[in-house]
């Protein structure tokens, strides 16, 4: 824990070991760092989580994903993470659990974005048909940026999985804070070798959003821009963003990005699976297969987790990731007129919001694709202020979520 970035730089010079996303780096009795895989560093835990998942493969019906969990209880004991993900990416939709289970995201390493945590999520089929994922696919999939498509992942429709699932139990990093959906896998040749899986959390979603986000929108936005909507209805538009969100995500991957944008890459990541999932709602509108309430109702969720998630950063420092991201969002959207502030009321103009949505995915795409850490440091610092949290000081000061 004592470790600085720059030595443990130096350290992975002459053993590599030390940056692998799947090992802990320990000091030595004189002060040198040296690492340990996972699998061994945690050999007793994972030996009674293999027994587990052996005794719940036996009761498995679905074949897909009776063999995912044979091979999990065989992964955890000998460290093959990208076996235990290439089974985990082959379940089938059709079996009605749900499980993954082990290191994944980096979201908890705030020094290099390399170091992943251990994760786990039980789920099962959510039989609301209602927000038809598979719509938005070939949308998203022609969103391409404006200096052309060169590092863009091409996968076919038919290889990217889709779950709409509730959630049954959570476990590692998720349980300090739930997540909304994964998508999966993070390697761009497991994409083009497997597909893509995308699982998006719906109680999860009304956990987090429901219970924060709607009694915010009610005290900052407008009156009578609120008027419209429906509690329902904005829980309906917070799973659409996750949705597009994720969808974005798991479809547009550029190789070489994370050796680019180095510590900025999980927070330009973010911002562009929501931005240019926006941007691709635009185009949903057109096809009428979104109404243009539907995405009035997608942009004032994004602006509220400006606010909502400031909430989840006090106890769960890395939804910062995601926050800064909104805030980004907020502040462009003021700067260019798209919200005025009236008081302790944030007044909209969804034209206007749509249009620096548009705006910033050009930037983003930018970034994502070719740019490099110090672009985005510098575009990020200019629109990352936390002033709006001092100007609605009063307003949530009677929070305590």
């Amino acid at each position: 824990a004592d470790a600085t970035k720059e030595e443990l730089e130096e350290a992975s010079k002459n053993d590599h070991l030390i940056l692998d996303p799947y090992t802990i780096v320990k000091r030595s009795g004189d002060g040198k760092l040296y690492a340990v895989h996972y699998h061994e560093e945690y050999k007793d835990l994972l030996t009674e989580i293999s027994k587990l998942f052996i005794k719940a493969s036996k009761l498995a019906k679905n074949d897909s994903f009776k063999k995912y969990l044979e091979v999990a209880a065989h992964e955890f004991l000998n460290g093959d993470y990208v076996n235990l993900e290439r089974h985990w990416l082959a379940v089938e939709n059709e079996s009605f659990f749900h499980a993954m289970a082990g290191p994944d995201w980096s979201y908890s390493d705030r020094l290099f974005s390399i170091k992943r945590a251990y994760n786990f999520n039980f789920t099962c089929s959510n039989p609301d048909e209602s927000f038809n994922p598979s719509n938005y696919i070939e949308v998203i999939r022609n969103v391409l940026p404006p200096f052309g498509s060169r590092a863009r992942q091409d996968i076919p429709p038919e290889n990217i999985k889709i779950r709409v699932d509730h959630v049954l139990c959570i476990g590692g990093r998720n349980a300090a804070l739930p997540a909304r959906a994964v998508n999966y896998p993070v390697s761009v040749d497991m994409m083009q070798e497997a597909g893509i899986k995308i699982v998006i959390y719906t109680d999860n979603i009304h956990k987090r959003d429901g219970g924060m986000l709607i009694p915010l929108l009610k005290d900052l936005i407008d009156n009578d821009v609120q008027k419209g909507f429906s509690d329902d209805f904005l829980m309906a538009s917070a799973i659409k963003l996750v949705m597009v969100h994720e969808i974005t995500e798991a479809i547009f991957q550029y190789k070489g990005a994370w050796e680019r944008l180095k510590g900025m890459f999980n927070p330009v990541m973010e911002l562009h699976s929501s931005i240019v999932g926006i941007k691709g709602c635009g185009f949903q509108v057109i096809k009428e297969a979104l109404s243009q309430k539907d995405l009035e109702g997608i942009l004032y969720v994004m602006l509220m987790r400006t606010f909502s998630d400031y909430f989840v950063r006090k106890k769960t420092p890395q939804v910062e990731n995601y926050l800064s991201g909104y805030r980004v969002f907020y502040n462009y959207c003021l700067e260019n007129g798209a919200i005025k502030l009236k008081g302790q009321e944030i007044l909209p103009n969804v034209s206007k919001m749509y249009m620096c949505a548009d705006q910033l995915a050009d930037v983003v795409m930018h970034f994502y694709a070719e740019g490099t850490e110090e672009e985005a440091k510098e575009f990020f610092a200019k629109y990352t202020s936390e002033y709006m949290y001092d100007y609605f000081a009063d307003t949530l000061a009677k929070y305590n979520f």
